[in-house]
């Protein structure tokens, strides 16, 4: 992964325990990439932490990218980090945009769905259907109105927002779209979850998520994971053995310590691999079942055959 400086120039208290920063390249003659929403960046702050963070400002903006950040005291020390520690001014490294959660073009009518902080990526989808003219809504939950970030921002949209403290009523809200509707929803597992299975219920299969934590490794989609297989790195000529506690990643980077990496928790999308020969057994929350036909993150992926095959 390539890694750009970037500054710090502001930093916002959104929401209680929910921080926006606004960031711009370190150095003055460079640029930024442009990104479009759904989109998020690998950040990696002065003390060496590595989080994904949705973009959350305006894609139109050339000058700087927004990340919103949840304080999380259960955490794994990043949003910590980020919430006592960077401040205007500080430095941080930040990938190009990566986008995990793209809008597909051309649908009849959005149905946006957001709990807490993930609403982080579905601002700039706000923006991009309102200045497109396209039909869209969101429900945005929250435990307290002082809890949901940029509800001034959304106040601007009328009747097209909805906020709720509490449970959202997913079967009414579902099953009130009309076909053709695209769904999208980012926040909690269990607010996911839900929607997944409540849109299913009332026949909406256009349905899209993002998540921030990975799913438990006994979700193994295509097998019974074994203890211990051979993986072959077909381009570098190599077979590894993996033996139970140790994941592929591990020992793949043994051999190519090049080899992209980030969340180590089957969310970024860096470690994403090409398998050739065998059956993966995923756990990820990024691939589609299309892309795990021959796709695998092998941070947190293990197999259900005795050998598999990497293009690698």
């Amino acid at each position: 992964m390539t890694w750009f400086d970037a500054k710090i120039v502001a930093v916002d208290q959104v929401a209680t325990d929910i921080k926006s920063f606004r960031l711009v390249p370190a150095d003055p003659q460079a640029g930024l990439a442009s990104w479009k929403p759904g989109a998020h960046l690998d950040v990696r702050a002065e003390n060496g932490i590595v989080r994904q963070y949705s973009l959350c400002g305006d894609p139109a903006d050339p000058a700087s990218y927004r990340i919103a950040i949840l304080h999380e005291a259960a955490g794994r020390g990043g949003s910590e980090y980020f919430h006592s520690h960077v401040v205007p001014g500080s430095t941080v490294a930040i990938s190009e945009p990566r986008n995990l959660f793209p809008l597909v073009e051309g649908r009849s009518n959005y149905l946006l769905i957001a709990g807490g902080i993930g609403i982080t990526p579905i601002l700039p989808m706000i923006r991009e259907l309102d200045a497109a003219g396209r039909a869209w809504h969101l429900h945005y939950g929250g435990r307290a109105l002082d809890r949901m970030a940029f509800t001034d921002e959304l106040a601007a949209y009328d009747d097209r927002v909805d906020l709720h403290t509490g449970l959202l009523d997913l079967p009414r809200i579902l099953s009130e779209q009309p076909k053709g509707t695209a769904v999208y929803c980012c926040g909690p597992t269990a607010l996911m979850d839900a929607v997944l299975e409540t849109a299913a219920a009332v026949g909406l299969d256009d349905v899209h998520i993002e998540r921030f934590a990975p799913v438990e490794a006994a979700e193994d989609s295509d097998g019974t994971a074994l203890d211990s297989f051979d993986v072959e790195l077909r381009q570098t000529g190599v077979t590894l053995h993996i033996e139970k506690g140790q994941t592929i990643l591990d020992a793949v980077i043994e051999v190519l310590p090049d080899h992209p990496y980030s969340c180590e928790s089957g969310t970024c999308g860096n470690c994403v691999s090409t398998v050739l020969e065998g059956t993966p057994v995923h756990r990820d929350c990024v691939l589609s079942d299309d892309e795990r036909k021959n796709k695998m993150m092998i941070c947190v992926g293990g197999s259900a055959s005795k050998r598999l095959v990497l293009d690698l």
